[in-house]
């Protein structure tokens, strides 16, 4: 049961949105601080997917913090290959067991064939002049590590997220990427819109937002995703080449229209999205996978 009056809701991340393009009551289930709830986490016999992305991620994060205090960087796909295995190892040697074996073991060895393709386009990318200049990048509500969120447009509602990478260039200025696991290769165009224009996710827009809080201007071609998916033949940066500052402008103010409503406790939901059966955390609120509910069930 879902309690009356509008939802104490302060923050939303930059992914946040995404759950409202889905349903808005994803985002009350998730935020509401007197719901409370949590995703449940997977079995423990093998990484799912958000734990192998989590697994790279952390390996990467190590190697771009020595990348980013190098003087220049490293154009040589063998010296970054070198350096993000051997963040892979001092990652996996403080996190998990000597002794496990199994699936991790062939999860491990996945992930190291998409840390090689990494160094592939790394090096390729360092060799056009991008230095590697900010590392996860963290927006909150305080604390010693991390900078301020900033509020969305003109509502109390703010801003959180953490940017995987910042890049800086001599000619082009500054760069936002975001690392992508995900078994397929996304276009960040497709990933953020419908053909028809219409939104379907915000991640990459409210990047700038984040990072013109601290005085960096990001052009909208120079957002985009480092992608490592399964095939490694695949993978490489894809940036948001058909961008512009109309575009970005668009996805700004579909944001700060969500926030509003958010902020006045609106979380009408027209009932249309479901999630489907086994794949979905909050599967069972919506009833699905239940036996014995018919029709539709909402939050």
């Amino acid at each position: 049961i879902v309690p009356e009056g509008s939802a104490a809701v302060d923050t939303i991340s930059v992914t946040g949105f995404r759950d409202w393009f889905e349903s808005p009551a994803l985002v009350r289930l998730k935020r509401d601080p007197r719901l409370r709830l949590e995703e449940p986490s997977a079995a423990g016999d093998e990484l799912d997917p958000m734990g192998f992305g989590s697994l790279v991620h952390a390996a990467l994060e190590r190697w771009g913090i020595e990348e980013r205090e190098r003087p220049s960087p490293t154009v040589d796909a063998s010296a970054v290959e070198r350096d993000v295995l051997a963040a892979f190892d001092a990652v996996r040697a403080t996190t998990f067991s000597r002794t496990v074996r199994g699936a991790y073991e062939v999860q491990f060895a996945l992930a190291c064939e998409r840390l090689r393709a990494f160094a592939l386009h790394q090096a390729r990318w360092a060799a056009q002049g991008w230095k590697v200049a900010r590392v996860e990048l963290g927006f909150g509500t305080g604390g010693p590590h991390g900078l301020e969120a900033p509020l969305i447009g003109d509502v109390s509602l703010r801003l959180t997220g953490r940017i995987d990478r910042g890049d800086l260039h001599p000619e082009h200025g500054h760069a936002a990427l975001d690392y992508k696991t995900s078994s397929e290769a996304p276009d960040p165009d497709r990933s953020h819109r419908k053909r028809d224009g219409r939104w379907v996710d915000l991640q990459l827009p409210l990047y700038r937002v984040l990072l013109r809080s601290i005085g960096i201007t990001v052009a909208p071609s120079r957002l985009g995703y480092f992608a490592l998916p399964s095939n490694p033949d695949a993978a490489g940066l894809r940036m948001a080449h058909d961008w512009d500052e109309a575009i970005v402008a668009d996805a700004e103010e579909e944001a700060r229209r969500i926030a509003r409503l958010i902020e006045a406790g609106q979380f009408d939901d027209d009932g249309s999205w479901r999630p489907g059966p086994g794949r979905h955390a909050f599967a069972r609120v919506w009833g699905v996978g239940m036996r014995g509910l018919r029709g539709g069930v909402r939050p």
